[in-house]
């Protein structure tokens, strides 16, 4: 089964019983892993990662060296940014641009903001401003999401490769590095 198949069919399982966000962790979870396994350098999605001093993101993306660095790795930023995820009847372009958003920018540099149908990552401009950097849509609106997660398979003939495509972009982009203790770990 494709990966974006996979992601769907979980979704629309949890829509009905779940919590629209805390409920559909596993499966973003497991679409973010099922890219970062095929990267160069890998890339792992965490739920809940340690909070580096702008609270705890709902994920962080890290690159499979950091992880393999053990203990050491426990105070670093996520090399791939974080991510926020909020339910589809939120706009994740609004979210992208929210305090909340642009506090986790400036201290981890990157954050791709979903709504499970939508996905924004923002950075920040050479001013240190924050910016839409590139997006995908899967659906318009939430009804039209859960209209397409009702078939899946036809949803990822439709979307998956772009998808995929979209979201090695966004994980093969290293978060830029700020802190002198972050630059350091890298140069080590």
């Amino acid at each position: 089964m494709h990966s974006v198949e996979k992601y769907l069919a979980h979704v629309n399982y949890v829509h009905g019983p779940g919590v629209a966000e805390s409920s559909t962790y596993s499966a973003l979870e497991a679409l973010f892993n099922a890219v970062g396994e095929n990267l160069e350098p890998k890339v792992v999605c965490i739920t809940h990662p340690q909070d580096a001093g702008a609270g705890i993101p709902d994920m962080g993306l890290f690159t499979a060296e950091q992880l393999s660095a053990g203990a050491d790795a426990l105070n670093l930023l996520p090399a791939r940014g974080a991510v926020e995820v909020k339910g589809p009847a939120a706009d994740a372009h609004a979210i992208a641009h929210s305090e909340q958003v642009t506090r986790y920018l400036w201290r981890y540099r990157q954050v791709l903001v979903t709504n499970l149908r939508q996905f924004v990552l923002m950075g920040l401009d050479r001013r240190g401003q924050p910016v839409e950097l590139e997006s995908y849509t899967l659906a318009d609106s939430e009804d039209d999401f859960w209209a397409l997660a009702q078939h899946p398979r036809r949803a990822a003939n439709a979307h998956g490769e772009r998808l995929l495509d979209y979201l090695a972009r966004v994980f093969l982009l290293p978060a830029s590095l700020d802190a002198p203790q972050d630059v350091a770990w890298f140069l080590a």
